[in-house]
């Protein structure tokens, strides 16, 4: 499963700047490729997963999609322009990312310091379905955020079938990350996990409602 954490509702927060007057969760970027995201983004080799209904996201429905190529919605989201923006607006602090991606220069490296890809681009295709979680179902399955020492008023999140993913036995060496729609908050995790993808956390994205856009590193 994948559970997330943080203080942004599924739904997202009203926002009277947004295109659509609402602030989410961009998708879930899965990259088994061992290259960056930029190069894996234009290869269209990156995996993604649209998990909430009312965000920008370029395909129609939920769900796990391959053939995946990122696109940026933080234009329409009140957000930073470019992940250089990002950081020269204040968020040049250690693990702002992540662990996995501590530093500016690891960012930089990953992500590239132009757009911030936060949703999977049109033109994907859709391989599988998702199952939504809750906070209750997801405990059920021993999910412990207090593990990584996080802890946010909404949590929720969704299994997949990972014979979906078309992948070699063994090859479950991943990035995966995931932004805010306005690209305000972010997070990245390596996750050496051979013969399995269950379990996956990502945990400290934040976005507060209202007029203030904050972040907070859980």
């Amino acid at each position: 499963f994948v559970a997330l954490t943080g203080g942004t509702p599924l739904a997202g927060v009203s926002h009277n700047n947004a295109v659509d007057k609402n602030i989410g969760w961009g998708d879930l970027f899965l990259n088994f490729t061992g290259k960056n995201f930029t190069t894996a983004s234009n290869q269209k080799k990156l995996f993604g997963v649209r998990f909430a209904e009312t965000n920008d996201s370029g395909v129609a429905t939920t769900g796990l999609y391959g053939n995946v190529k990122g696109v940026s919605v933080t234009g329409d989201n009140y957000g930073h322009s470019s992940l250089k923006h990002y950081y020269d607006a204040g968020w040049n602090q250690a693990n702002t990312q992540g662990t996995d991606i501590a530093t500016k220069a690891d960012a930089y490296n990953y992500f590239g310091e132009g757009k911030i890809l936060n949703v999977i681009d049109s033109g994907a295709t859709k391989l599988g379905d998702i199952q939504s979680l809750s906070a209750a179902a997801l405990n059920s399955q021993g999910l412990n955020f207090g593990f990584f020492d996080a802890s946010g008023t909404e949590t929720f999140g969704f299994s997949l079938n990972k014979a979906n993913l078309g992948l070699a036995d063994g090859n479950y060496d991943y990035m995966a990350s995931l932004f805010l729609e306005c690209g305000n908050d972010g997070v990245a995790l390596s996750v050496p996990e051979p013969g399995s993808i269950a379990g996956l956390a990502l945990v400290g994205l934040t976005l507060i409602g209202g007029s203030r856009l904050s972040k907070r590193q859980s």
